[in-house]
């Protein structure tokens, strides 16, 4: 996150990280916003679209699907990281989403949503392929999940 890169990433880290607790403090102290969300809560998709519509509060225009979620997404990112503060998503207990059928989507929809209201129009919401690590996860200009 001190990296001052702009590009989202998702990582997977020790929910017990020094590091990562300093550099989440770091990012508020900065005006940024992190935000806290239970993996037990996002185990299926409809819990994935309800918890980031409540957390993220929203617009009532919300689709509940993922191509929604980019865009609500993409729009959030877009009014904070305008300012370079940056947001923060911190799911704890990632781990229990490894093994979920939407865990690819998931972490695909929270990379590519930072970037969405720059793309031309296509489906946002198309799968990551990347291997999941049995550890925890993290989003930034996305998400952090930890």
């Amino acid at each position: 996150m001190s990296d001052g890169a702009s590009e989202p990433w998702v990582l997977h880290v020790p929910e017990e990280s020094a590091r990562i607790r300093g550099q989440l403090s770091e990012l508020t102290a900065k005006g940024g916003l992190v935000h806290h969300l239970a993996a037990r809560d996002l185990m299926t998709e409809q819990g994935v679209f309800r918890t980031f519509a409540q957390t993220l509060r929203f617009p009532g225009y919300f689709g509940w699907n993922w191509d929604a979620l980019v865009d609500c997404l993409g729009d959030l990112c877009g009014e904070v990281t305008g300012g370079g503060a940056g947001i923060v998503g911190v799911v704890h207990d990632a781990d229990r989403l490894l093994w979920t059928g939407h865990f690819p989507l998931l972490v695909s929809v929270l990379c590519q949503a930072p970037t969405a209201r720059t793309r031309p129009w296509t489906s946002a919401a198309t799968p990551w392929t990347g291997p999941p690590s049995p550890n925890t996860s993290s989003w930034n200009s996305g998400i952090s999940t930890a």
